[in-house]
């Protein structure tokens, strides 16, 4: 790989390794703290938790298998940023469904995560755009 190719690619890999990171991290509090996670989001449906966790540890998996790759799949790349960008649109139409039963804490946390995943989204894209310009 060129030095030129490894600088512009450098956006994108951290930006794949911080969103594998925070999505291993919330995965992993969804899995182990599905009851108390609950009845702070004030939604105690542990099987949503489960399967939600569960699968943020696979997108991460995928996330740091692409960036550790010594040429990063840009589709693969392409899929997890559409897929945060999905994640973010779905966590708007959540806050604003008048009967999701969740806290004012939970309705926070859900923004908050979304603004994060966003920034991922953003990060990944602008990484992608360096990369295509070749």
């Amino acid at each position: 790989m060129s030095t030129q190719i490894m600088i512009k690619s450098y956006l994108l890999r951290r930006a794949l390794q911080w969103n594998a990171a925070f999505s291993i991290i919330s995965g992993t509090i969804m899995l182990t703290m599905f009851g108390p996670l609950g009845q702070f989001m004030g939604v105690e449906l542990p099987a949503l938790y489960i399967v939600i966790g569960a699968s943020l540890v696979v997108f991460s998996a995928g996330l740091l298998l692409n960036a550790r790759r010594e040429d990063i799949s840009l589709i693969e790349a392409k899929i997890s940023t559409i897929m945060d960008v999905v994640w973010v649109l779905g966590s708007i139409v959540v806050l604003f469904w008048p009967e999701t039963g969740l806290t004012l804490e939970g309705k926070w946390t859900i923004a908050i995560v979304a603004d994060i995943v966003a920034l991922f989204a953003l990060l990944q894209y602008i990484g992608l755009r360096r990369l295509q310009r070749n």
